[in-house]
This record gives C-alpha cells, structure tokens and sequence, in this order.
C-alpha cells in the first residue's frame, strides 16, 4: 500500500471514529435527561410530602390553613398571615413544577398531577380569595395559567367549611363557649371567584392583607 492508500485508510478511521463519538454522546445525554427527569419527579414528590407533613405534625398551623381554605370572614390578622405564608409555599412549589415542565423535564404525567394538585386546592374558597392580592414573585406566564385555572375552578365550600366550623367548635368549647344548638356546622358561602384583572378582593369578602 502506499502513501495515498494509508491515507485513505485513516480517513475511513477518522469517520468511524467520529460516528462511534456522536453515538455516545447521545446515549450520554439520554441517561443524562433521564436521571434529571427522574431528580426533579423525586424532589418535586419530596416536597409535596414536606408540605402535607408539616399541616400533619403542626395541629395549630393545620386549624389555621382549614379556616383559611374554608374563606372564614374575619380571620384574625396573625392567622391570615400564617396561612398566606404556607399558600405561598405551595404555589411557589406548583410553579416550580409548571417551569420545569415547560423547559420539558417532566413527562406529561408530572405534569397532570400537578395541574391536578392546583385543581384541589383551588376547589377550596380561600384560595382564590388569597390569590386575589397583589402577589409578586411568579413568572408571568406561570400567574396568567393560575388566572385561567382560578377562572375555570369548581369551587365547593362543603369540606373546608365542615372542617373549619368543627375547629371553631372546638375553640368555643375550650374557651368555655360552646355554639347554639343546631349551629355546629354551619353553612359556609363560597366567595366569588377572582378576576385576573382586578387588583384587591371585595370589601366584603377578605380585606387585603399581607401575605
């Protein structure tokens, strides 16, 4: 073989070479995108756990949340607090799944738990009425999908609001109160719905407070 043979030959090589490289580095970056699906599915699930826990370790903070999800008029100041605290927490959550969802790190099924997630809470009246602050801090696109999503909820005061009415019992009896008769569980009306486009809640319903 001479000169040009050889070098024919290693141009071959080269080209084998270089298909063999671009070969493992896809499959490097498949394994890669796979693992970093699978991280943010247990770190978001991870989370979600954490939120629920601490509702189940923490009575008080559990009360506080229930009448906050129930709408309860008149909800002191140091509880509305509270409970703006933790529906922060977890839409701040929420958002982070919604992000990496749009940047294509979770599959479709994380994604539908976690619309589906959002779609319980919202049933509850208090967090539309919540929502209805100024709240900054979200990413635009993030607080137009929770706008549609408030928009199309179903709301259903009944759970919050047996919860809520059962704590609040609760509370007269220690205090050495107790409720009428017949009045233990009463009726809680659902708060309307929030308008993206408008700024504070009705008067009537929750004064603006801070989160």
């Amino acid at each position: 073989m001479n000169l040009e043979h050889w070098y024919h030959v290693a141009e071959i090589v080269s080209s084998i070479a270089v298909v063999v490289s671009l070969c493992f580095l896809a499959l490097e970056l498949r394994l890669y995108l796979g693992q970093a699906r699978q991280d943010s599915i247990d770190f978001i699930t991870s989370r979600r756990h954490d939120l629920l826990r601490v509702l189940a370790d923490d009575g008080e903070l559990s009360d506080i949340v229930w009448k906050g999800l129930a709408g309860t008029p008149r909800l002191p100041a140091d509880e509305w607090s509270r409970f703006g605290f933790y529906m922060y927490c977890v839409i701040l959550e929420l958002e982070r799944a919604w992000l990496r969802g749009k940047a294509g790190v979770l599959d479709k099924q994380v994604i539908q738990v976690s619309d589906d997630a959002l779609t319980w809470w919202l049933q509850h009246p208090g967090v539309g009425a919540w929502w209805r602050g100024d709240h900054p801090g979200f990413h635009a696109g993030f607080t137009a999908y929770m706008n549609d999503k408030i928009n199309q909820a179903i709301v259903d005061p009944t759970i919050a609001g047996a919860v809520a009415a059962a704590i609040r019992e609760r509370e007269h009896q220690r205090s050495g109160r107790s409720t009428a008769p017949g009045t233990e569980v009463p009726e809680v009306p659902a708060l309307p719905l929030p308008n993206p486009r408008a700024g504070l809640a009705p008067a009537d319903t929750h004064p603006k407070r801070p989160p």
